[in-house]
């Protein structure tokens, strides 16, 4: 499954990079995270979310987040590798920056989501374009009102 957005922030270009970098501003925008680590500096992390409908029993998923690629300040390839009910789902991404003005920028983001089942494909296809479009409605959010 392959995800394309993007979205102008009103913001530098240097400012949305530092914070795309930022594992504690990215945290908190991560929906349902309930913690993470570092395993790696600037590399490697790990993420565990929650996930699940409201009112109904919330299902704890394991995340590890590699940034394989940094090309400051326009560009970065992200991988992430987790399992549900031991079903291995793997995402790679990758976000492009581009300044429109001194003060505004325009972040664009592609994923591809691997997932080894039809089932698991219906799931996954439901759950994720939320859960982008939230992440990144509060990154905009942040960028514009720090």
């Amino acid at each position: 499954m392959h995800y394309v957005g993007s979205t102008a922030i009103d913001t530098p270009l240097v400012q949305a990079w530092a914070a795309l970098v930022d594992p504690h501003q990215m945290s908190a925008c991560m929906p349902g995270l309930v913690q993470w680590h570092v395993v790696e500096e600037n590399k490697i992390f790990h993420l565990t979310v929650s996930w699940g409908k409201a009112g109904s029993p919330q299902i704890t998923i394991p995340l590890r987040i590699i940034w394989e690629a940094l090309h400051p300040p326009q560009s970065m390839v992200v991988v992430g590798e987790t399992a549900v009910n031991q079903l291995p789902i793997f995402i790679r991404s990758t976000i492009t920056l581009t300044p429109q003005t001194p003060h505004s920028t325009t972040l664009a983001f592609g994923a591809v989501v691997t997932t080894p089942n039809p089932m698991m494909d219906r799931m996954v296809h439901t759950a994720v374009p939320p859960l982008i479009a939230k992440f990144f409605k509060c990154l905009k959010h942040n960028l514009e009102n720090s």
